[in-house]
């Protein structure tokens, strides 16, 4: 699972500016590195310029895989993430993409008091913590803790079962070994019975 990279931009109009970037890349390739780069900033760029504001935008790319998602709030500022399928899917229709976003969002504005239109034609210098949030999201259960909670009680469910399954079948295999030791028994009072009759039988003559 990989979160790919992590935008910030104040839409303006028609266009979206860039206002800080970060990107995760260490399981691409070195020399792809650049041009996958370049993907990510056009591709966010592009669905930034044409989302509905307030409302959140998930793009899948067919070809390579992953989604492009994007949340532009009423006062034009915008959060952009790019992730694989497992990541977007891990939790039921993207809700940790969602909060990823919205947390984004929420401490931009704080740390910016608002003022962030005067930085619409240069990065902002929010990078660093784009970074932060791409480490401390790496994995999508970070985002997602009730998601993440589902599936350990999904996982504990299971192992439950299997459990409870693996004990009704020793509970079989021991009923089985109950009766046969039952019917050994019973053969071998049987056997003792004619034995002893027979040894009475050979003492008489």
């Amino acid at each position: 699972m990989h979160l790919v990279c992590l935008t910030m931009f104040y839409r303006s109009g028609n266009d979206a500016h860039f206002l800080g970037s970060s990107k995760s890349l260490n399981h691409i390739g070195f020399f792809q590195r650049r041009a996958v780069a370049q993907f990510a900033n056009f591709g966010l760029r592009t669905i930034a310029q044409r989302a509905e504001i307030g409302r959140f935008t998930a793009v899948r790319d067919e070809a390579v895989g992953h989604y492009s998602c994007v949340y532009i709030n009423a006062q034009g500022l915008g959060v952009g993430l790019i992730c694989d399928d497992e990541y977007y899917n891990y939790s039921e229709n993207g809700q940790a993409t969602m909060t990823i976003c919205h947390k984004v969002l929420r401490t931009y504005q704080k740390e910016s008091n608002f003022d962030f239109r005067v930085n619409e034609d240069c990065e902002s210098g929010f990078t660093d913590r784009l970074s932060g949030f791409l480490s401390e999201f790496a994995e999508p259960g970070s985002a997602d803790k009730l998601g993440a909670l589902r599936k350990q009680l999904d996982t504990t469910t299971g192992i439950v079962h299997d459990n409870l399954s693996k004990m009704m079948r020793i509970g079989e295999d021991l009923d089985r070994l109950v009766a046969d030791t039952d019917d050994l028994n019973a053969v071998s009072r049987g056997f003792y019975t004619q034995a002893r009759r027979a040894n009475r039988c050979n003492c008489r003559r």
